[in-house]
């Protein structure tokens, strides 16, 4: 799956706190189902929560969230696009710590596709895929609060 390692590259780029302590920001993958068809291929589409847990974060939650809605809109525009879908393509909890610091847990509905192909010897090949190209894919960057936080591609 190609969606867990981009969004933690996204976000290790735009978030300083977690270059200089990369141990702060932890993704898992919850909830997989892989759905398939009888189609001649054995391609299919993974669905799955990935849980993004970000431990011992000082600052605005405003730095995080820009950067993952972002990335949303280019990686998972269905979760935005969609009236049915935005509900619950990203959620979030925090647990404040102290005055400086909260852990965060966020949830994001994500799906993959693998395309699955036969070569002329029988062996079958899967491949991951991405989104279709999508007209929102921006780089820039991102300021917060008036201190500029970096620079992220999606």
């Amino acid at each position: 799956m190609l969606k867990p390692a981009l969004l933690r590259k996204t976000l290790m780029d735009a978030v300083p706190q977690f270059r200089n302590d990369p141990d702060k920001l932890k993704l898992y993958i919850e909830h997989g189902n892989v759905i398939s068809t009888l189609a001649p291929s054995l391609s299919h589409e993974h669905q799955y929560t990935l849980a993004v847990t970000i431990i011992n974060f000082s600052g605005s939650v405003n730095a995080v969230f820009v950067p993952i809605l972002s990335w949303l809109r280019c990686h998972q525009p269905d979760g935005m696009s969609n009236p049915d879908m935005r509900q619950d393509a990203f959620t979030y909890e925090i647990d404040i710590l102290n005055n400086e610091a909260c852990d965060i847990e966020i949830t994001l509905k994500l799906t993959e596709r693998t395309v699955v192909s036969e070569d002329d010897t029988g062996n079958l090949n899967a491949r991951d895929v991405g989104e279709p190209p999508s007209p929102y894919d921006r780089h820039g960057p991102f300021h917060m609060e008036g201190v500029n936080g970096s620079e992220w591609t999606v």
